[in-house]
């Protein structure tokens, strides 16, 4: 119902926009356990606003393609290898964000696209606090009484 509502709001109110985040940041974060959806909530919007502030700072100190590329290059293989690796999420959010930036966006438009993907990811990360106050009540209805 969430990733619904979600789709249709990006779909009518933000066409050709980078608003999919707020669904990938829905599809990433939300789990079974509300206290690990909460978690993960937190690491992602740490992550993803630091990742969008040191990719907005490169690409205006050192504002040369192929040096972004080159970050954008390392940064995926910091993706991959913390597939094997354990880090936080927030770091894994970070490295992400950084290599989507600065290997999808023309220089001139880091800030503007960056900025894009911190605001929905933000705003899926409302999405889903709004859900989580909905839902809580019908969740604590269905269980059992002990």
């Amino acid at each position: 119902m969430l990733l619904g509502l979600t789709a249709a709001l990006a779909a009518v109110r933000f066409e050709g926009t980078t608003a999919g985040w707020a669904l990938l940041t829905i599809l990433v974060i939300v789990r079974p356990d509300l206290s690990d959806t909460r978690r993960r909530l937190g690491h992602r919007i740490l992550g993803t606003v630091a990742g969008g502030l040191v990719a907005a700072l490169l690409a205006s100190v050192l504002p040369i393609r192929p040096v972004l590329l080159l970050v954008g290059a390392v940064c995926v293989a910091l993706v991959i290898v913390f597939q094997f690796v354990t880090v936080t999420y927030a770091v894994y959010a970070f490295v992400l964000t950084l290599s989507v930036v600065l290997l999808s966006t023309p220089v001139a438009s880091v800030a503007a696209v960056d900025a894009q993907r911190v605001a929905y990811t933000l705003a899926g990360a409302l999405m889903i606090v709004i859900g989580s106050i909905v839902a809580m009540p019908l969740i604590r209805r269905r269980r059992p009484l002990p």
